[in-house]
């Protein structure tokens, strides 16, 4: 790609629509290679922000414990599930994956037996919208036999 790449010239115009199409598949190539390169990557070198996940975890337990709490709704970047091909084995989108339903499993561990009682069947997430993948799409976990059961997704990072 890029030996015929760098031969075609950009002011011709029957040459620039084959540069646009190369250039786009170089940057799908890039992005491969980066992805790639942060799933082989040390993950004790991962910028996990723990805090972050802590704060997380903590707010969705005292939120089960507050009645007057009526719903939970998270917003982050990657999405955890998605069904976009250049997205969905991602290691952004992976990692969000284990670290969200490692979360979710925290909590409900700490609400334990009362857990059913106390949220009543629901998700403990009611909803969750995210964005980067460049697609509209809903996608509801099924029963992964973790904290993440059930959980509605809204996945909007195409800008519309």
């Amino acid at each position: 790609i890029l030996a015929v790449y760098e031969k075609l010239d950009s002011k011709n115009p029957r040459e620039s629509d084959l540069l646009a199409d190369l250039a786009g598949k170089l940057d799908q190539l890039n992005e491969v290679k980066l992805d790639i390169e942060k799933q082989l990557e040390n993950h004790t070198n991962a910028d996990t922000d723990f805090e972050q996940l802590e704060w997380l975890r903590d707010r969705l337990i005292a939120s089960w414990q507050d009645l007057n709490v009526r719903g939970r709704v998270l917003f982050f970047h990657h999405p955890p599930y998605v069904t976009e091909a250049t997205k969905w084995q991602q290691g952004q989108t992976l990692a969000v994956r284990h670290r969200l339903r490692e979360v979710l499993e925290q909590v409900r561990v700490a609400l334990g037996n009362m857990g059913r009682e106390i949220t009543g069947g629901r998700p403990l997430v009611d909803l969750v919208f995210n964005g980067h993948a460049h697609c509209l799409e809903f996608l509801k976990t099924t029963d992964t036999g973790y904290g993440d059961s059930g959980i509605n997704y809204i996945v909007c990072g195409g800008s519309g």
